[in-house]
């Protein structure tokens, strides 16, 4: 945050067109301080909250001035990141403000604490996490002198009033009524926030480097025996036109090098990046134990050699269980397992590269994330402020110095890698998992790359196999969606390609479909009488342009000692 803004701002608050977004509305009217800005306003708060900024890394003991750049971030529209700023300053004012500021008495402590309770209320309000606002939120605030009575009240009120509209607009909806109580109240209790990208971050952390994509190029080149290579996609310039890929993003995809038959194995991608609710799953790559066990500690095992390499690269074996026993509260499924378990590596990155900032790690930087107008996501307090906080003071990190304590970095880690992950059911015990390499590859509701899964192992591994000749220097697609969803007409594909596009799927065959005269019906299927795709209608899925390949392979070994250091 302490550099100049090189992007427009836009604020991460979810407003919606519901009578909870009327509601949040009319709370922030009351208080004139956190009007929204207008864009005359936006310089001086540029430069506010890059000094303060500055002063909280030359000073981390000065709380009140991380309270102030939360009240600013608020302010700003950046409700998750203003309530990590708050938390930090509840951590630091409740364990650390005796021995490290003792100019604070008791009184300056309660008022301290006022403050930071009431912004942590208002940031989870902002944030749509009600439940947690309420439990924040003291019910009788006249039992502290500094308490101003009417903010405490007026937050819990306008927050009790807006969990009654979330909870009459969710029984409303089939699959929450079919939900048990427990996943009811799971669901209700988190939020809702926009996916932005932050104005401060920079070009270099934002988009891929070009040496992630040299090294990502040397591994698939290898992997694939030189059938296929990384490169801008054909679908850029489209995708940036109907404003799916901000300009300042890059978007790649992977070409055939050369013509390539059908049924083409091409190559497997294993990964590190995975979690599992199963027991007795590889620590690196959920593999089903039951069949091979390589290497075991006292809390982890792995299923090979591969295995236990990329393990000790990225993370240690045994730390990751280690830190998640520690942990008062477990994961609560295997996408926050995911989530922490991406922050663990992502932690072993910083301490092999102290000068590296967290986001250049290869894990992170071969990934990219989701930033289409409308896009948003759920928002937990306790996944993506609490543990994480939790998880790093385990691992012995600053969290009032480090820069991978810094929310606006936690948040494009986990953006990055909720964007990228994809999910596995092998022997019924659930697995996701981020592939890198298969990360490159883009949608097609007509694709010419179908996914192969290694039933043997049941591990997180993903292979790709041609579903017909590919011609060279043609695209190579793969779909987002279950292959029986691509059966499915043109208007229920969208929908479920939305969370991707954030509108048009902009494949060969809905644009078709969207510049024809049919009219289909939402469960027409796509198949001739033998259940079989036309050959016509999968080579509109293709794109076919001659390239030369400008690019320079490096020699170096997928499973090499630098797989998961910074590119």
């Amino acid at each position: 945050m302490e550099g100049p803004w090189i992007r427009p701002w836009v604020g991460s608050v979810y407003y919606g067109e519901d009578e909870t977004g009327e509601l949040m509305e009319r709370y922030l009217a009351r208080y004139p301080a956190y009007r929204e800005p207008q864009r005359k306003d936006l310089r001086n708060l540029e430069s506010r909250l890059q000094s303060v900024s500055v002063r909280i890394g030359l000073y981390p003991d000065l709380i009140e001035e991380r309270l102030t750049r939360g009240e600013l971030l608020l302010k700003l529209r950046y409700p998750e990141l203003s309530v990590s700023d708050a938390k930090k300053a509840l951590i630091f004012i409740d364990t650390n403000a005796a021995e490290a500021r003792p100019d604070l008495d008791d009184e300056a402590l309660d008022i301290l604490r006022c403050r930071t309770i009431l912004l942590i209320g208002r940031s989870l309000f902002l944030g749509r996490c009600f439940v947690d606002c309420l439990d924040i939120v003291p019910k009788n605030p006249s039992k502290n002198k500094y308490a101003k009575d009417e903010d405490f009240v007026r937050l819990r009120r306008y927050a009790q009033k807006a969990l009654e509209f979330e909870l009459d607009h969710n029984m409303q909806d089939p699959s929450f009524q079919e939900m048990s109580e427990e996943d009811q109240e799971h669901s209700i209790s988190k939020g809702e926030i926009m996916v932005v990208p932050y104005p401060w971050i920079s070009d270099k952390l934002f988009r891929r480097k070009a040496s992630a994509i040299d090294h990502a190029n040397s591994d698939i080149w290898k992997l694939s025996q030189g059938r296929v290579i990384i490169k801008q996609s054909t679908l850029s310039d489209q995708l940036r036109e109907y404003g799916q890929i901000r300009p300042d993003q890059d978007s790649y995809g992977i070409f055939a090098t050369k013509d390539i038959p059908a049924d083409t194995e091409l190559f497997w991608d294993r990964t590190i990046l995975c979690a599992t609710t199963g027991e007795d799953r590889c620590a690196a790559c959920c593999a089903d134990l039951n069949q091979n066990v390589f290497y075991t500690t006292a809390l982890e095992s792995c299923c090979d050699m591969a295995c236990l390499r990329r393990l000790r690269m990225a993370c240690q074996p045994g730390r990751r269980a280690e830190v998640q026993g520690m942990l008062a509260d477990a994961p609560q499924n295997e996408d926050e397992a995911l989530l922490h378990r991406g922050l663990i590596m992502a932690h072993k990155y910083t301490q092999d590269n102290p000068s590296k900032h967290p986001l250049r790690a290869r894990l992170l930087n071969r990934l990219t994330a989701r930033y289409h107008p409308g896009a948003r996501r759920a928002f937990s307090y306790g996944a993506e402020v609490c543990r994480p906080i939790e998880i790093l003071q385990k691992l012995g990190v600053d969290i009032f110095t480090d820069d991978l304590s810094e929310a606006w970095v936690l948040e494009t880690m986990f953006n990055r890698i909720s964007t990228n992950v994809r999910a596995v059911e092998p022997d019924g015990n659930a697995i996701v998992a981020v592939n890198t390499l298969y990360s490159f590859f883009n949608h097609s509701c007509d694709p010419n790359v179908d996914t192969l899964e290694d039933d043997l192992k049941g591990d997180s591994s993903v292979g790709m196999v041609t579903n017909r000749k590919i011609f060279k220097g043609e695209e190579l697609y793969i779909s987002y969606i279950a292959d029986k969803d691509l059966r499915k007409g043109y208007h229920q594909r969208k929908k479920l390609l939305e969370y991707w596009t954030g509108g048009e799927c902009l494949c060969r065959k809905c644009a078709y479909e969207r510049g024809s005269s049919w009219t289909l019906d939402d469960d027409m299927e796509f198949e001739d009488e033998s259940g079989a795709h036309n050959e016509s209608q999968r080579r509109r899925g293709g794109h076919y342009s001659d390239f030369e390949a400008d690019w320079v392979v490096h020699d170096t070994d997928d499973l090499s000692e630098d797989s998961y250091q910074e590119e």
